[in-house]
């Protein structure tokens, strides 16, 4: 009906008065005004105990009663279903107004909507013995957006609302029929939750769109005194943490936090202290070489002795005795020992310390007063050259040098000579591997077997090297070091 609807009574509607039937399909453009059972559609409809529908009808005529029972699809409506309808229009009267329905008993309404723009008020003026699933007021643009027509339309295969929303013939409500709706979704923060997802609507299907975007921060090495990261992913709208690219795995910021590494000081010797004059040492960070201000190493205790005895006894006796004994004895004792003894201000360092001398690098592997011991760990440049001592003097304390780390001179292409000390009870694995120039090798120590020498120790070594070891040792060291690597056109000679 698109014509205008009076009546001076009740059971006013603008598709029908007073119904006892299904209508479905139906809608009307015409106000309708009455006294009361004044509806957009149906003035009054009752099933009379059968049930009926009210279904996929629209109503966009203004409605006004003069009393009671007045609605945007219908006045009184008894023992029915109202589904997929809405009513865009004003309402009024004074008792039982609503903006789908005035007065219901035993109605069902499912999907009906009323444009909360043009009527305030609740959806059903009275309600008796009847229920509502998705009835409720909804802005007049929800209604020229096409979200109405969606919702009216969603979860059904026929086609039965439609609103063109783009071109020359845009539509400004649903109607029955027409162009296809669409939702299209758009998520503004990585928490896709309903707060934060935008809903359009289209006569286009459009793939799932992003306000957001996942910043890749890339992992950082840690320094000594700064904190590093591990790689991960941040939310450009809410700034939350994810482990992957897809934002499916959120982190915390502390999960992601690398501490820093924090200083390693070893001691380097400067200057060497003499009996002449003191030396000099300073810590340094192994790892950003951070220094710390040099201290002087004290002189070395002096080492000069008297060249001589004197060569003969005296030639002649004192010619008398003293004349007098000392009249008593010393009024007063020596009040204590000495202070210090000699060397009580030198201190073996802990298991494990890091020490350098003239450009090699030990660490210490017995902390014992009387026989402390260090372990030779490599240089600090590769050198054609080198020999493990017997002993090393640091910071005054005298060390044995018992053994060789592994993969101490690993790969070095440079060295061609080297002297292992007569104290090295032990060769790490791996020592000389692939040391390729390395062809003369002298064998202090009568000390080495094959357990104490790891494997692999000489592997790579030149094909013709020759061994220059003690006497006794000449079998025996020979099995050890084919054993570790050393090729069989090696020489082993005292």
């Amino acid at each position: 009906n698109t014509g205008y609807v009076y009546g001076a009574t009740r059971s006013i509607g603008g598709i029908c008065g007073d119904n006892s039937a299904t209508l479905q399909g139906c809608y009307n453009v015409g106000n309708v005004n009455g006294k009361f059972y004044v509806g957009g559609i149906v003035g009054e409809s009752s099933g009379s105990g059968n049930t009926i529908w009210i279904k996929d009808c629209y109503n966009r005529g203004n409605v006004i009663g003069d009393t009671k029972d007045i609605g945007g699809i219908g006045g009184y409506i008894g023992s029915s279903l109202v589904e997929n309808c809405y009513s865009q229009a004003t309402v009024s009267g004074n008792t039982n107004v609503g903006g789908i329905c005035g007065n219901s008993n035993k109605v069902d309404f499912q999907n009906a909507y009323y444009d909360s723009n043009l009527y305030t008020g609740n959806a059903i003026g009275y309600l008796k013995d009847a229920t509502i699933k998705q009835t409720e007021g909804k802005t007049s643009q929800a209604f020229e957006s096409g979200e109405i027509t969606y919702l009216l339309q969603e979860g059904r295969e026929e086609a039965i609302w439609g609103q063109t929303l783009s071109g020359n013939d845009v539509q400004a409500y649903p109607v029955l029929g027409g162009a296809k709706v669409y939702q299209n979704i758009t998520y503004q923060d990585c928490a896709k939750d309903e707060a934060h997802t935008v809903y359009t609507y289209a006569n286009e299907q459009k793939q799932e769109s992003y306000d957001y975007t996942l910043q890749e921060v890339k992992a950082k090495e840690p320094k000594c005194t700064e904190a590093g990261n591990k790689a991960y992913y941040k939310c450009s709208a809410c700034g939350k943490l994810y482990a992957d690219q897809e934002g499916t795995n959120e982190v915390s910021a502390n999960t992601v936090v690398v501490p820093a590494k924090g200083h390693s000081f070893t001691w380097i010797i400067d200057r060497e202290a003499t009996e002449q004059a003191e030396g000099s040492r300073h810590e340094e960070c192994s790892i950003c070489h951070e220094k710390k201000a040099a201290v002087a190493i004290p002189k070395l205790p002096s080492s000069t002795q008297p060249s001589e005895s004197p060569s003969g006894s005296p030639s002649q006796k004192p010619s008398e005795a003293p004349s007098q004994k000392p009249s008593g004895s010393p009024s007063q004792k020596p009040s204590g020992s000495p202070s210090q003894k000699p060397g009580q201000d030198i201190k073996v360092p802990a298991k494990g310390t890091k020490l350098t001398a003239k450009g090699a690098s030990y660490q210490v592997t017995s902390a014992a007063e009387k026989n402390p011991t260090v372990v030779y760990k490599g240089s600090k440049k590769q050198k054609a050259s080198v020999t493990i001592p017997d002993t090393v003097t640091i910071d005054k304390v005298t060390y044995k040098v018992t053994s060789i780390a592994a993969n101490a001179f690993k790969n070095n292409k440079k060295l061609k000579k080297v002297v292992i000390g007569k104290n090295v009870t032990k060769i790490g694995k791996k020592a000389f591997y692939g040391c390729s120039k390395l062809k003369k090798i002298t064998v202090k120590t009568t000390k080495l077997t094959k357990k104490n020498v790891g494997r692999q120790a000489f592997k790579g070594i030149h094909k013709k090297a020759a061994f220059k070891v003690p006497k006794k040792k000449i079998s025996s060291y020979r099995k050890v070091f084919r054993a570790r690597g050393a090729a069989k056109t090696t020489k082993v000679t005292k």
